[in-house]
């Protein structure tokens, strides 16, 4: 797992984010993030793009509350259903003060995450 961020941060922020990663299954993708530290955090949102450019991305979810006590390492998962498993996330942290901070992209495996299935039947022709 590596950590992706968003431009460069030149100030400690609310939050010190572990890992951000994209799975790819037959059904959607499943963003997971974890974080080390959440201060002053009150949520987060997911936002997705065709390509790397956050200006073209848009807003797919809803706030997902924090459910750190703050200084523990704290999972979080989100599965974007509709996705066709191509594209770029960001993960959005809300801060308290009002300041959201972007980290990501993140860019969708091409291949189905491990331990899912695929099938492929044969065509049949009349």
């Amino acid at each position: 797992m590596e950590d992706v961020f968003f431009g460069a941060m030149t100030t400690p922020t609310p939050v010190t984010l572990a890992s951000f990663i994209t799975e790819r299954f037959a059904d959607g993708v499943t963003l997971r993030w974890a974080t080390a530290t959440e201060l002053g955090v009150t949520g987060f949102r997911i936002w997705c793009g065709a390509s790397d450019d956050v200006a073209q991305a848009q807003l797919v979810s809803a706030i997902i509350p924090t459910n750190s006590d703050g200084l523990t390492e704290t999972g979080y998962a989100w599965t974007d259903a509709g996705a066709d498993g191509a594209g770029f996330y960001w993960l959005e942290v809300l801060n308290a003060d009002g300041t959201p901070e972007r980290y990501g992209p993140v860019r969708v495996p091409t291949t189905p995450a491990a331990g899912t299935t695929q099938l492929f039947l044969p065509l049949v022709g009349q």
